[in-house]
């Protein structure tokens, strides 16, 4: 009885290993402020910056640099396709839940690399970060 408890438990956790290794492509990574600063400046001139949010959120102040394509705008999906699908891209939002919900969409179109920053804008400004208008 032993044995068929332990043949049982092997087979269970390689199924398990053997799922949570197709779950993704581990294309996307969400970072803290810090980091995605960091990331954005090594990456200098081939960082694509892009804002998820409203028009007028963006208009209310937004990361140097950055571009506005609406997640919620009915072309989102074709205005992200124009980026550079091998060159890292650095998404954030208000809170960091579009922004999530955004480099979801972007790995799952094949993205190589997508920074999603944690917390948002609002928590670049509350590291005293610099914000454009």
């Amino acid at each position: 009885m032993t044995r068929i408890i332990i043949l049982f438990a092997l087979m269970l956790s390689t199924t398990l290993g053997a799922c949570q290794g197709n779950s993704g492509s581990g294309a996307v990574s969400t970072v803290s402020v810090s980091d995605f600063q960091g990331k954005l400046t090594t990456a200098a001139k081939g960082a694509q910056l892009v804002d998820v949010r409203t028009p007028e959120e963006y208009a209310d102040g937004h990361l140097k640099g950055s571009v506005n394509i609406n997640i919620n705008s009915a072309d989102f999906e074709q205005q992200i396709g124009k980026l550079n699908k091998e060159v890292p891209v650095f998404v954030y939002c208000r809170s960091g839940a579009r922004s999530a919900r955004a480099a979801g969409k972007m790995e799952s179109m094949g993205f190589k690399k997508v920074y999603n920053m944690d917390g948002g804008i609002s928590a670049w400004g509350s590291a005293g970060m610099p914000v454009d208008k």
